[in-house]
């Protein structure tokens, strides 16, 4: 049976995303980050300034989180399609650091919530997109590329 594209990428999206918003809920329980990224695709939508610690606003959040992610797994599936399942750990962390670039570089100013920018704090964000990436690359690797078409 053929393996749909689009169901494996996006499972790959929402395994990469749940250890990255471990991590990042973590650290925002712990204070180190004012917001995660749930909080941030959240703003997008609704006032931030009122309603962006709802539960109703996290949840539209999570959804557009694990859209994002299963977005950002396509365009990786198709890069490690081109180029192969080797050196998996290095794409996935060279992909986290493009998905870090676009999502708080690019997409910086569309957010209605405004981050630090010290450092430390950049750190902090960087970390679980390179979590994402690592655990996205490994699960194409391991059930996605190549074994697409069994």
């Amino acid at each position: 049976m053929k393996k749909d594209t689009l169901v494996v990428c996006g499972l790959a999206g929402i395994i990469g995303n749940i250890p990255k918003e471990f991590l990042t809920w973590g650290l925002y329980f712990a204070g180190i980050v004012k917001y995660t990224f749930v909080h941030f695709c959240a703003g997008l939508v609704v006032n931030p300034a009122i309603y962006v610690n709802e539960p109703l606003s996290l949840v539209i959040g999570v959804m557009i989180d694990y859209t994002i992610a299963t977005a950002f797994s396509l365009a990786l599936y198709l890069g490690m399609r081109k180029t192969g399942t080797n050196y998996w750990f290095l794409k996935g962390l060279g992909f986290g650091m493009f998905v870090f670039l676009i999502c708080y570089g690019f997409m910086r100013p569309t957010f209605s919530l405004k981050i630090e920018s010290p450092p430390l704090v950049a750190l902090m964000y960087m970390i679980p997109n390179l979590l994402y990436g690592i655990t996205t690359s490994w699960f194409l690797k391991r059930y996605g590329v190549f074994k697409i078409f069994r």
